[in-house]
């Protein structure tokens, strides 16, 4: 009761042989309430099923009327070495900033949360024209867990407005990720935009809308870790990838 799934399908991952995870926000029916539920499935071969139950039921701080978007999970290969993210509000501040929280035993207890505000890449900051100026994180994006048990996050982060980045400003595609235990970024290139238009100027309910699509993927063996994402370009979209 009070509980309404948003955005398990996205989240689905595979942990340790026989184990699946998922994530998602607790919700009224309209809209997040707050509490993060993270779902573990253990593969049953009698009954031929995943069996789900609640791993954890967490309480994050965060400004639920601006709870950004969908919180995505992973896991090392050994399945031990876990992350769980997701960009919001962490303090009705205008402008999104992740937050982390992570298991060194393969989900029997979670750490966190921890906050990451991008506005602490000085470079982010600079490249966006300062001046006062806050770096945002787009509310799509994508995790993988390398060999090593870091997280590395595929997202967009450009000038803030409002909650949304200004398409007309510097904004580029970043793996943000973590390196001798300290969180770093690495730019990917820039992007046009998250959404474009395939019918120009039209808008609304006649337009086709194209999207950034971040998807982020890792080996089996965790050594690799595989970005794409697409955008539109000359009315043709454009696969990029690392």
């Amino acid at each position: 009761a009070g509980v309404q799934a948003y955005f398990l399908p996205r989240s689905m991952v595979k942990g340790a042989p026989g184990v699946f995870w998922a994530v998602d926000f607790a919700g009224n029916g309209t809209n997040a309430t707050g509490n993060l539920l993270i779902y573990k499935g253990v593969w049953n071969s009698n009954s031929n099923d995943i069996i789900w139950s609640v791993n954890a039921n967490l309480n994050p701080p965060l400004n639920t009327s601006a709870y950004g978007e969908w919180p995505v999970i992973g896991f090392d290969p050994t399945g031990q070495l876990g992350w769980v993210a997701f960009v919001h509000d962490n303090g009705s501040v205008g402008y999104y900033s992740f937050t982390f929280y992570s298991t060194t035993n393969g989900g029997l207890s979670w750490t966190g949360p921890q906050q990451v505000n991008l506005n602490q890449f000085t470079c982010l900051v600079s490249s966006i024209g300062g001046g006062g100026n806050q770096v945002t994180a787009h509310t799509r994006y994508d995790m993988s867990v390398d060999v090593n048990g870091n997280p590395h996050v595929l997202c967009m982060a450009g000038k803030n407005v409002s909650y949304a980045i200004d398409a007309t400003a510097w904004h580029h595609m970043l793996d943000l990720t973590r390196s001798n235990n300290a969180w770093v970024i690495k730019d990917l290139g820039s992007i046009l935009s998250d959404v474009y238009y395939f019918t120009g100027s039209v808008t609304g309910a006649n337009a086709a809308l194209q999207f950034s699509s971040p998807q982020c993927a890792r080996s089996f063996d965790g050594t690799k870790i595989f970005f794409s994402w697409t955008e539109l370009f000359a009315n043709a979209v454009q696969l990029h990838s690392w």
